[in-house]
């Protein structure tokens, strides 16, 4: 599970840049709502891979929309789930299981 929330915060990363990413409207709209950190790649790391973990998200959203919209603002904007929890106004192992929730279908999808 390790390596997979690796690849989804570099996948994160990645999508920040907004190079070919289907997500920039969403890393723009949350720009002022978190705090953005300078945050480099972490292992290996290439087009490839970003476009795998890509192609896995937009799936989630053809599944789970609500769970995709969770996983961007988390990995993408780099939102806390205890921020994301009290602008959702729920608890925030609630947002934590979504996410780890998202992270398996990933996982499932990329291995």
């Amino acid at each position: 599970m390790r390596q997979v929330k690796q690849l989804l915060e570099n996948w994160g990363i990645w999508a920040r840049c907004r190079v070919g990413t289907e997500f920039p409207s969403v890393a723009a709209g949350m720009s002022e709502a978190v705090e953005w950190e300078s945050q480099e790649y972490r292992g290996e790391w290439n087009d490839d891979m970003a476009m795998a973990v890509d192609r896995a998200v937009a799936e989630l959203g053809q599944f789970d929309s609500e769970l995709r919209e969770l996983m961007l603002q988390h990995y993408v904007c780099s939102a806390s789930a205890r921020h994301l929890a009290r602008a959702a106004g729920v608890h925030h192992a609630k947002v934590s299981r979504n996410i780890e929730r998202g992270d398996m279908w990933v996982a499932a999808k990329l291995f």
